[in-house]
């Protein structure tokens, strides 16, 4: 587990001998008793908090402790929060909005449509389906 941690933590653990004192299980499991996930929460929480440190600018797990007791929290609001619809423009209303889209599709239709030679149908009415290309 700790190889994960620094792992996670690159070079911004400051830990040649990994001494114990600093980088002791007792900080893990309390944290997984708290309710942490190793890779949910520890692994993610490590990574993130250490991303933008200077190299060897953090000295053990307590570093992380206060991150540590929120991230199952965070974990579990996220995962039951629903999911939001797609907000609308302040500005523009659904309506609108699907007005603005259709505009533009046929739009884009009849500009598809520039160049090609017209087709009149045959003196039987029909048209040819191979002809309209």
């Amino acid at each position: 587990m700790l190889d994960r941690i620094f792992e996670a933590g690159g070079e911004a653990l400051n830990d040649p001998n990994r001494d114990q004192g600093a980088w002791s299980w007792t900080w893990l499991q309390m944290w997984l008793n708290q309710g942490a996930d190793f890779e949910l929460d520890i692994i993610p929480t490590i990574a993130r908090r250490t991303a933008n440190k200077p190299p060897r600018s953090i000295n053990g797990l307590t570093y992380f402790n206060n991150a540590m007791r929120e991230a199952p929290a965070k974990r579990q609001r996220v995962a039951s929060s629903p999911k939001q619809a797609p907000r609308v423009s302040q500005f523009e209303s659904q309506e609108q909005r699907r007005e603005r889209e259709d505009k533009e599709r046929k739009s884009a239709f009849l500009k598809s449509l520039r160049g090609r030679k017209p087709t009149l149908p045959a003196e039987d009415g029909q048209i040819d389906v191979g002809a309209v290309r």
